[in-house]
C-alpha cells in the first residue's frame, strides 16, 4: 500500500482555471519527529486567483519561492523518502 504524507495522508488534485497561474510556493521547513532529518512540513500553492493550502501543519521555518508577474511557476520537482525533503520550481516567462 503506497503511503502519502508520512505514514498515510489525502491525495489532493488542484484543477487550476484556464487563466489562472501559479505565481508561489511557500510552507516550512523543520524536524519532524521521529524522522532524523529536516523536511518539508507544509505546503502552500499560491496562483493568480487564490491559494491552495496550507497542507499539512505549517510548524519550522518558514521558505516561498515567488515570481514576479512576468514569469510563472509551471512544475516542480523534489526529493523524498519517507517525507518530502526538498521541493524546487521550474519556472516560464509570461508570453507577450
Amino acid at each position: 500500500m503506497p503511503f502519502w504524507g508520512g505514514v498515510g495522508g489525502m491525495i489532493r488534485t488542484i484543477d487550476l482555471a484556464p487563466s489562472e497561474y501559479v505565481m508561489e510556493v511557500s510552507g516550512t521547513y523543520g524536524l519532524c519527529s521521529p524522522h532524523p532529518d529536516v523536511v518539508i512540513t507544509s505546503l502552500t500553492l499560491v496562483t493568480n486567483l487564490c491559494s491552495y493550502g496550507p497542507f499539512s501543519q505549517p510548524t519550522g521555518t518558514p521558505f516561498h519561492t515567488r515570481v514576479d508577474n512576468s514569469a510563472s511557476i509551471v512544475g516542480f520537482f523534489g526529493r523524498s523518502g519517507i517525507y518530502l525533503d526538498a521541493i524546487g520550481v521550474y519556472v516560464r516567462p509570461s508570453e507577450l
